[in-house]
């Protein structure tokens, strides 16, 4: 387990800690990834509060990507424990974990008299396919299917029942700690799915 630790982070060591390559053969021997540049790819920047005060360019790149500045105790702690840290407790400055709109698509079916939100597997399986295939049905559970050319959800074994479907294009806020496999938000959304 501790030669994976960092797998599938992607770490940006700040350029003027004095300890760069130290820190990278670190990053690397478990796992991790090392870029010089900061962009959205990068999970975390590996900083000091010297260089966080002084605003150079790699920190005001994680500031406007929304990246987490870290110490690099993080690594050390997460190395020594076995386990990646909660990062926030390692950040750095001020206001520097900022929050991220993003547009997510979200699929409803109309109930009676008003629209229910599909549950985010579903949405993701509609959504799929509305990329894929406008055309296409899918099936939603196991007495229900969606046809996209129509925008209505249909029974199985009655295709006479029929509720309409909308497809909304929403503004939500993350950080980008949740963009993370690891800290991955895990919103509990009801499934509701009639006729």
């Amino acid at each position: 387990m501790c030669g994976s630790i960092f797998k599938g982070i992607v770490f940006c060591v700040d350029t003027h800690n004095k300890s760069h390559s130290r820190l990278e053969k670190k990053i690397t021997k478990y796992g991790g990834e090392v870029t010089d540049h900061v962009s959205k790819r990068v999970d975390y920047v590996i900083s000091n509060p010297t260089e966080v005060k002084k605003c150079i360019s790699s920190i005001t790149s994680a500031q406007k990507h929304g990246v987490p500045i870290i110490n690099c105790s993080f690594l050390a702690d997460s190395i020594a424990e076995e386990s990646l840290q909660d990062f926030e407790d390692y950040l750095l400055g001020s206001g520097i974990l900022k929050a991220k709109e993003e547009e997510r698509p979200v699929w409803y079916w109309r109930a009676d008299g008003h629209w229910e939100e599909y549950d985010e597997t579903t949405c993701y399986k509609l959504e799929a396919a509305y990329q894929k295939d406008k055309d296409a049905n899918v099936t939603v559970d196991d007495e229900r299917e969606v046809d996209l050319t129509k925008m209505v959800q249909k029974r199985l074994d009655d295709h006479s029942k029929q509720r309409d479907v909308k497809r909304e294009v929403e503004t939500v806020v993350t950080h980008k700690r949740k963009s993370h496999p690891v800290f991955k938000s895990h919103s509990a959304k009801r499934q509701k799915t009639a006729p």
